[in-house]
């Protein structure tokens, strides 16, 4: 996840639900309970002007597949023709 978010410019947090970090994350923090999510691991798209959240991704996505679905998301299934 963060190879992918250095690749396109994206920041990425980790937010931990157990207290354990992930090290390929650089950045982490221990939610305590303030997110709550249906299922981890789960990939969610934060805007943190307005903390509107919008899921991409539960368990595990390849790259490109989660590119397309950030795309998706983050403009909200824009048709792109």
């Amino acid at each position: 996840v963060q190879q992918f978010a250095d690749t396109h410019g994206i920041e990425v947090l980790g937010i931990s639900l157990d207290g354990k970090q992930l090290a390929s994350i650089h950045q982490n923090r221990d939610n305590g309970n303030h997110i709550q999510v249906p299922f981890s691991p789960a990939l969610v798209l934060v805007n943190p002007n307005t903390q509107e959240m919008k899921p991409l991704a539960y368990g595990f996505i390849a790259q490109e597949d989660l590119l397309g679905r950030f795309l998706n998301v983050a403009t909200d299934f824009a048709p792109d023709f």
